[in-house]
């Protein structure tokens, strides 16, 4: 899963695409932990208050709202397209 952000900073799409893809964005998926060991400090409160507080701010207007907002679409890429298309041939014979 990637992020894309538009030429004013908001959010403008994510994408479901496999690892190795072409770079999409932003990855939203990373790794924290390996071999049960933690890969980065863990975040102090305030840090991720500020986050939070980052990431809101870059949602587009219409998504900020608590009530009725439009759906926000999620973008496949073409690989995972193509993929599922030849399982669903490989599932039919």
């Amino acid at each position: 899963m990637f992020r894309r952000y538009g030429h004013d900073g908001r959010i403008a799409a994510d994408i479901l695409a496999p690892l190795d893809a072409d770079p999409f964005g932003e990855p939203l998926m990373v790794p924290i932990m390996r071999g049960g060991e933690p890969l980065e400090p863990r975040a102090s409160l305030e840090e991720s208050r500020d986050h939070a507080r980052r990431q809101l701010a870059m949602l587009p207007e219409a998504l900020r709202s608590l009530s009725q907002a439009p759906p926000f679409a999620v973008e496949i890429a073409p690989e995972l397209r193509a993929l599922a298309a030849r399982l669903d041939i490989l599932d039919g014979e």
